[in-house]
């Protein structure tokens, strides 16, 4: 059941990820640019925090896939 959660995790993380950067790239996209620099930190900011956030959640989920436990069952 450990591994399932860690899965699942990653694959959460791993779309979360890939959100992360379409924010980043239509923070930086010429469309963007015109709209303003306040749009553009946005979008940058978000893209940014939420890559962090699932760079945080694959590297627990990969501690968890990883870890041994004494507990059977």
């Amino acid at each position: 059941m450990r591994q399932l959660v860690a899965a699942l995790g990653l694959v959460w993380a791993l779309g979360n990820l890939y959100a992360a950067w379409l924010f980043v790239a239509g923070g930086v996209a010429e469309k963007t640019a015109h709209k303003g620099p306040e749009q553009q930190a946005l979008l940058l900011l978000g893209g940014l925090l939420v890559g962090l956030f699932a760079v945080l959640l694959g590297k627990q989920c990969l501690a968890l896939a990883l870890s041994r436990d004494s507990e059977t069952g």
